[in-house]
């Protein structure tokens, strides 16, 4: 006996009793009789549907879920009548059936439900669809079932098409945009097919692995449904039946539903609050109690899963393991947009957003210059290719004023070769419309349709016209400025208001008789809003915890509310409030659950209302020009300046006789001083004195708290981060123990986090893998190796590093992702795994950028510590290939990799630097024009020192001082992250200055020399 899921279903008697013997075989119905056809939709199938009173075409009908056998008897029962339809006309066809079965067509809805039923459990890409369903069958005791069971013909896939097209019009269902029109369709309804749910949940046992569930929880749905395609076509393209799943659920040309970011999102959003309450996975087998739990989560409007059985096997799989190592799914390709700055400039401006790129058909042009040009000269953004197809192009938010008007406006990413890679375009100005419209309150553009332009959703905006029209308003909209400045040249703007709830713009043209109009209409249906006090600017950044406002309602009113930290990656506060009949608006204030500055995100919902809210909150004592630590001076006891914190001890009596002196505080500031034992941290404050200096010595703090074998200091300024001061990390050796697909540890102390770093020497350009240690306080601990194909050198980081050895558990014929598409690499790496001549290996490694210093790491662990590895990988074979390649690299060229970021001046110029290949041999620059300077910015403001450094080797080294003739740093005050270069070649300095590492940017025209000796503090 079969009975649908939800407990509303379960409230009629006769309902029951008709699901018994539909369930049973015991009840037929026949389609010709409008009372068996109500029965069957109206009072069976239609009462579980939990999405019929969603919007139209917004409905999965999938979302009624029925279990397996209620399905076998659904498509009997269409079969039933197919094939008595048949047997009496002759043939089945769309009009035959309209002429023979129910005038109310439910008999329509019936046998879309079938056909979305056949889709979810039967269907597959080996067999036509059509097909499939003529022939539908089941095994029952090993035998074969018919169910639908009638003679496939073209005519009957027409037949059958038409219905389904029809039933998705009467049924209100979601559309898919791409795929087959009607099967794409059908497919969609219930989501993840049955047949795929094992493919789905390994897909999202990897993508949790590697994001974590609060990124999935909190990545948007559209850009969370592109990832998983991208995800399962890199690690699974023989998916064929999932992956066209997931492509119905995303286009970047087009709007769809994005139901597989859904899915993803709202099975994140259980795991999360699962792991909140400490509740175990497995009460969500229980129909009722999945139901209760459910209806109290916030999850994606559209949310709903057929079969949990495997994924409930995933959520108790994969534990959170923390933000500090996990992937963030980035930002793809976003879509150009106007503003109106009405917070500072009052331009208006096209707006290129953040955004990240990949493209398989770049790799020819990894690691070659590229640029964005914009509508002049010049360029708006520069970078380079990145050096393989797992890794993203990054380009930072661009701003264009706009100064004249155009019909299309398109940026495009030029290769070095001015090949175009991708474009963004914005629709500008028509003829048939030639106005542009913001939103006053926001300075976002508002869109509209040029056959039948409607402003909606405010009632104040700023329209700009050109000068030779003139703007008709009535009464019912009011002008609260006449002539607003444009940007644009020839254009002037008006600042209006609506004071009623429609009307309408006139655009009156000079020798045109009849107006352009446009339609003003605001809606009477009032939206909660988000007050308080804020900052100036599009973003909503508040200087106090804001307040949540409800308008008036006719019926009391229920609501869920949760706080969640961004920052920290955690729910802060949960609770629910009642919001109650009245003609007046009703605040709730979110200063008792927010009381810590940081990004928030805040949703209030109910069974059908839902509304959220991303926000900043900084607190009023936050000052951004003294928020860097590093504008601080540390000394230690000795008086030397500490460059990097924390300060490290390895003695108990060493951390105690220190003595930490700060300068550059201000005159009298108080600081918090903040000791931990890992268990009971105290605070004192301390107050600087007149020249803005604090001086600490850890002897007066000195039995505070009790014994233990870690201690830290860490310091703290009002409105800024905490940083540690000093640390004491005794020597605790950690011991392992391998196997081919876990380490086993030892001596880790339960107050710490710890997480393996793990390098792959057949992907040595690639970032280190960080897999999160979960401390359980046991003895040992085994952590799985769920790694990507290589060789590892795996070391632990806690309060510091230490080497573990080096481990490998894939095949010898098992290459990594990366050299799939990358014969350079590929060929590299056959000579490790075929154990080749040390001479081959040499030769495939010098096509690579490959970091010296992990060679050096990997090496002396070889040496030192335990390894495990597979019978077909020689230990010694290896070892003499690293001994050969340092031997070989004598000298080594200034790396990129981030690794060797803040790598110490003094190591590095102990080396030499590579010859490297210019596409031009550098000449004297006697008679050339005078060099000029350029102002080139790097990664952060401690990443120029680096520079600066690594600059004054490769001048040295090189012996290019022909080239860049001068340096020079601006103060660091106004410019923290700028050095000035003079250069007698720009693009050949160029080649130069972006292989040096720190590099981020070098901009195209030359400063006046004004300007330079105004930034060099020379006038």
């Amino acid at each position: 006996m079969l009975i649908f899921r939800y407990a509303s279903y379960l409230s009629n008697r006769q309902h029951k009793h008709n699901q018994r013997k539909i369930a049973g075989g015991n009840m037929d119905f026949d389609f010709t009789s409008s009372e068996d056809t109500y029965t069957l939709w109206e009072e069976i199938i239609l009462r579980g549907w939990r999405q019929a009173k969603l919007p139209e075409g917004k409905r999965f009908l999938g979302s009624f879920v029925i279990e397996k056998d209620t399905s076998n008897q659904l498509l009997r029962i269409v079969g039933e009548n197919l094939r008595s339809h048949l047997k009496k006309e002759g043939n089945i066809t769309y009009s035959s059936l309209c002429a023979s079965f129910d005038v109310r067509q439910n008999w329509i809805k019936i046998i879309t439900a079938a056909l979305s039923e056949y889709a979810y459990y039967y269907s597959s890409s080996e067999q036509g669809f059509w097909e499939g369903f003529c022939d539908c069958q089941y095994e029952l005791n090993g035998k074969k079932r018919q169910l639908i069971k009638i003679p496939y013909s073209q005519g009957i896939a027409n037949t059958l098409r038409e219905i389904s097209k029809e039933g998705t019009r009467l049924l209100g269902l979601v559309k898919a945009k791409h795929g087959y029109t009607y099967v794409s369709t059908l497919w969609l309804q219930s989501g993840i097919p049955h047949k795929n749910l094992h493919h789905f949940a390994t897909l999202l046992q990897e993508i949790a692995n590697e994001y974590g569930w609060w990124e999935l929880s909190h990545t948007n749905e559209q850009l969370l449904s592109q990832e998983l395609l991208d995800f399962c076509i890199e690690r699974h393209p023989q998916w064929s039946t999932l992956i066209g799943f997931l492509k119905i659920s995303y286009s970047n040309t087009e709007k769809v539903e994005p139901i597989s970011g859904q899915l993803v999102q709202g099975i994140a959003s259980v795991a999360l609050e699962l792991e909140r309450n400490q509740e175990n996975p497995e009460i969500l087998r229980d129909v009722n109690q999945r139901e209760s739990r459910l209806s109290n989560y916030y999850l994606p409007k559209h949310f709903f899963l057929r079969d949990w059985d495997n994924l409930i096997q995933v959520i108790t799989r994969t534990q959170r393991r923390g933000s500090s190592y996990l992937r963030t799914i980035k930002p793809r390709k976003k879509p150009l947009s106007l503003v109106l700055d009405i917070f500072n400039t009052g331009n208006i401006q096209l707006v290129l957003p953040e955004q990240n790129l990949r493209e398989p058909k770049w790799s020819a042009l990894f690691g070659r210059y590229c640029h964005i040009p914009d509508f002049i000269s010049g360029s708006i953004w520069e970078g380079n290719i990145p050096h393989s197809n797992s890794e993203f192009l990054s380009i930072s938010e661009q701003i264009i004023n706009l100064r004249s008007m155009e019909t299309q406006w398109r940026l495009r990413l030029l290769a070095h070769d001015k090949s175009e890679l991708i474009f963004w375009c914005q629709e500008g100005i028509t003829d048939a419309l030639p106005c542009l419209i913001f939103d006053a309150n926001i300075g976002t553009h508002i869109s509209l349709d040029t056959a039948n332009p409607v402003i909606s959703k405010t009632n104040e905006v700023i329209c700009f016209v050109p000068k030779h029209i003139k703007l008709k308003l009535n009464n019912e909209i009011d002008i609260l400025s006449s002539y607003v400045p444009c940007s644009i040249s020839g254009w002037y703007g008006q600042h209006i208001q609506l004071l009623s709830h429609n009307s309408e713009i006139a655009l009156i043209q000079s020798g045109q008789n009849s107006p352009i109009l446009i339609a003003w209409q605001i809606s009477d249906k009032k939206q909660p809003v988000l007050r308080g006090l804020k900052i100036k600017g599009r973003k909503e950044i508040y200087t106090e915890a804001p307040t949540f406002w409800h308008p008036p309602t006719s019926q009391d009113l229920s609501f869920n509310i949760s706080v969640e930290n961004l920052t920290s990656q955690e729910i802060t506060a949960r609770t629910s409030v009642e919001i109650l009949t009245g003609d007046r608006w009703q605040s709730i204030s979110l200063m008792p659950m927010i009381s810590t500055s940081g990004k928030y995100l805040v949703r209030f919902w109910n069974e059908n209302l839902r509304y959220s809210y991303s926000f900043e909150l900084k607190s009023l004592h936050m000052m951004s020009e003294a928020s860097n630590f590093s504008d601080l001076q540390v000394f230690n006891g000795q008086g030397d300046i500490v460059e990097s914190l924390p300060i490290q001890c390895d003695r108990l009596e060493q951390f105690w006789a220190e003595t930490i002196t700060i300068r550059g505080l201000w005159t009298l500031e108080k600081v918090t001083l903040i000791l931990s034992n890992g268990k009971d941290p105290i605070s004192c404050l301390a107050c600087a004195d007149k020249s803005g200096t604090i001086s600490i010595s850890l002897s007066t703090l000195y039995g505070k708290l009790s014994d233990s074998n870690w201690y830290a200091l860490n310091f703290h300024r009002s409105g800024m981060e905490t940083q540690r001061l000093i640390e004491l990390t005794p020597t605790q050796l950690i011991t392992c123990d391998w196997s081919n697909t876990a380490i086993y540890l030892s001596g880790l102390q339960s107050n710490q986090d710890y997480s393996l770093i793990c390098w792959n020497l057949l992907a040595p350009h690639h970032e280190s893998e960080r897999i999160r240690v979960q401390n359980q306080e046991q003895n040992t601990i085994a952590v799985p190796l769920s790694l990507n194909t290589g060789i590892y050198h795996i070391q632990i980081q806690g309060r510091s590093l230490q080497d573990l050895g080096c481990w490998c558990g894939s095949n010898q014929n098992d290459l990594p992702i990366l050299a799939n598409e990358d014969d350079d690499l590929a060929n590299y790496c056959y000579t490790i795994l075929g154990n080749e001549s040390n001479q081959s290996f040499i030769a495939a490694s010098q096509k690579l950028a490959i970091n010296r210093q992990r060679i050096e790491s990997m090496l002396s662990s070889l040496q030192t510590s335990p390894y495990y590895f597979p019978e077909w990988l020689s230990h010694d074979s290896l070892l003499k290939k690293l001994e050969t390649f340092l031997i070989d690299r004598k000298t080594v060229s200034i790396s990129r990799s981030d690794d060797s970021e803040f790598a110490s001046p003094s190591l590095t110029a102990q080396r030499k630097l590579p010859p490297r290949t210019l596409p031009q041999p550098i000449a004297l620059f006697t008679n050339k024009q005078p060099a000029k300077w350029y102002l080139v910015q790097t990664k952060s403001p401690k990443a120029r020192n680096t520079f600066q450094a690594h600059l004054k080797i490769l001048r040295t080294q090189e012996d290019i001082d022909e080239l860049i003739v001068e340096v020079g740093f601006p103060d660091s005050r106004d410019y923290p992250d700028y050095v000035l270069v003079r250069l007698n070649d720009y693009e050949q300095g160029c080649e130069y200055l972006r292989q040096i590492n720190g590099f981020k940017t070098i901009e195209p025209k030359p400063p006046s020399i004004a300007q330079v000796n105004k930034m060099l503090g020379r006038e």
